[in-house]
């Protein structure tokens, strides 16, 4: 690609992960595996799916799904079948939510708009064949919402894109009391270009809360949408600024 484009490989690399954000290897990895998923939808065998994607065998594939999608090629062919699925709702001060985890932790958390059937469909969307089962009692309930000096120790299981997940990283960065635009979000992943793209990203983070999306606002200082209610962001926001105002006054 670099002598296609009469440059150095080097200076190519830093281009490309410049206005892509990921390396040449990382897009190449991700056409593959977008390939291999093509080949597990139209129900092909793992092994087959692997040689299509031009891997040596169920083992690279399998690490490649694991790396960009977390689960197992089984597990994507499957449709989530096999796959168990444990949720329980909780009441809190912001509303009756649910959470839901699979066996590597915390995958979806997301408070309840409509009923709590729509709520188990929505969160079963990426899985549809999966086995939800409510267990109120194994699964710890979570605490919402979250007090500002806790850390989030929660394992979590989430399934996106790696620009998703370098976003979602991003989110956890933003300390509580405070706010981030889109374009200064996008800034700060070296993608100043990409506000609307990250925007997309936010929107799609599956754990609410403790993934706080609801602290990225829109450049014209408008609080904007919120997947759960925009009357639920402007109370975590405020909720979250009464606690760091009262933090800064005692200081």
């Amino acid at each position: 690609m670099a002598a296609h484009l009469n440059l150095s490989s080097g200076h190519c690399h830093k281009l490309f992960h410049r206005w892509a954000g990921l390396t040449p290897k990382q897009f190449q990895g991700f056409l593959r595996k977008e390939h291999a998923l093509a080949q597990l939808r139209a129900s092909k065998p793992v092994l087959e799916a692997s040689w299509a994607a031009g891997l040596s065998g169920s083992g690279r594939l399998h690490d490649l799904l694991v790396h960009w999608e977390a689960v197992t090629p089984g597990e994507y062919r499957r449709l989530g079948e096999g796959l168990t699925l444990a949720y329980r709702f909780t009441s809190s001060p912001l509303g009756e939510f649910l959470q839901v985890h699979s066996h590597r932790g915390l995958c979806h958390l997301g408070f309840v708009t409509e009923s709590r059937q729509q709520a188990l469909t929505d969160a079963a969307q990426r899985w549809p064949a999966a086995r939800l089962v409510a267990d109120q009692k194994a699964l710890s309930p979570l605490c919402l919402p979250v007090a500002p000096d806790q850390p989030l120790v929660t394992p979590l299981h989430l399934w996106g894109t790696p620009f998703q997940h370098k976003v979602w990283e991003a989110l956890l960065t933003i300390p509580p009391g405070h706010l981030c635009t889109y374009g200064a979000l996008a800034q700060a992943l070296n993608r100043p270009g990409a506000a609307r793209a990250v925007g997309t990203a936010v929107g799609a983070n599956p754990v609410g809360v403790l993934i706080p999306c609801h602290r990225v606002i829109q450049g014209s200082g408008i609080t904007g949408g919120y997947r759960w209610g925009p009357e639920r962001k402007l109370l975590l926001l405020a909720r979250e600024q009464l606690n760091h105002s009262q933090e800064t006054s005692a200081e």
